[in-house]
């Protein structure tokens, strides 16, 4: 698994995709091209990490997958890698925030899947979780452990 801790916070922090590309999208295809955002500093420099596919251009499913990934509270985000070919239809993506809420979204789509809350553990979260016997394990900042 990757994981990341970063602050976010309950809303995202970037608009809505259809506003993107009503603004960006100079050529009319429907997708943002890396130099359609020069002028925009924040796209420009995330681009490689918004444009999933790799393809050089960024899609509704693309934006909308990080836009809604940063909608977190300060937690961590955990993505499960691995195995071999096309893993988007069996990966998932785990996130927990503050409170000890853990949302399982779909990595491509950032359609959450599933919401709950760590039993007796609602505090803040920074460390990674781990990952062994089909189950997560959170560490909460004074040490309480949550399984999952």
């Amino acid at each position: 698994m990757v994981y990341v801790s970063a602050p976010g916070s309950d809303e995202p922090s970037v608009p809505p995709a259809q506003l993107m590309v009503k603004q960006f999208d100079t050529n009319g295809d429907g997708l943002v091209q890396r130099d359609e955002v020069k002028s925009d500093a924040f796209l420009t420099e995330h681009f490689g990490y918004i444009d999933a596919s790799g393809d050089g251009a960024v899609d509704l499913q693309e934006y909308n997958y990080v836009r809604n990934a940063g909608a977190s509270g300060y937690g961590l985000t955990a993505i499960r890698i691995g195995g071999a070919g096309d893993r988007t239809a069996t990966n998932v993506a785990y996130m927990v925030k503050t409170g000890g809420i853990v949302t399982v979204l779909d990595p491509v789509t950032g359609e959450i899947l599933k919401t709950g809350r760590i039993e007796k553990a609602i505090e803040e979260y920074f460390s990674s979780p781990v990952a062994a016997g089909g189950k997560l394990f959170f560490v909460s900042e004074s040490g309480k452990v949550g399984v999952v």
